[in-house]
């Protein structure tokens, strides 16, 4: 786009509770969007502390699923991995990377999340079928079997 004619939103991040410009980092939305340097922007997030990161979690959550969606994997595995630091005790940002590690082939990675996810909230909707396709692709056939079930029966319900 022209960058005369850009929306430039933003988000503000505020290390802790000073204030201060020199603790505060703007993010242009739509050049995080257009970017495809992961590094960069994890080098720019990784000093602020994970409390910092939370009023900027739904718009990683958003960037995350633009990323998916055009297929740049390191930009949305960044974003997921920032939506997690911003909400630790948070199930469904677990789940969505696990989603994300099936999709690169990363089955165990998918399989440790799927647990974060239910030790954070038993009664979350679709961990079960993650999981299943998880063990199906490591070959683990009694717990891709077990896990099938358990997602057919939440599908059931």
């Amino acid at each position: 786009p022209d960058p005369g004619t850009r929306n430039r939103s933003s988000i503000t991040l505020h290390a802790g509770s000073d204030m201060r410009t020199s603790n505060t980092i703007d993010i242009d939305i739509d050049i995080a969007l257009a970017s495809r340097d992961a590094e960069a922007m994890r080098h720019a997030l990784a000093s602020l502390p994970d409390e910092a990161l939370h009023p900027a979690a739904p718009q990683l959550a958003r960037l995350a699923a633009d990323f998916e969606a055009r297929e740049q994997v390191d930009d949305a595995l960044l974003c997921r991995d920032l939506v997690i630091r911003a909400w630790p005790d948070r199930a469904s940002p677990r789940l969505e990377r696990a989603r994300l590690y099936m999709r690169v082939g990363r089955m165990e990675d998918a399989l440790a999340d799927c647990d974060a996810a239910v030790a954070r909230d038993p009664k979350l909707r679709g961990v079960a079928g993650v999981r299943a396709q998880a063990h199906d692709a490591l070959g683990h056939a009694d717990a891709a079997i077990a896990a099938y079930r358990e997602a057919i029966a939440e599908a059931g319900k």
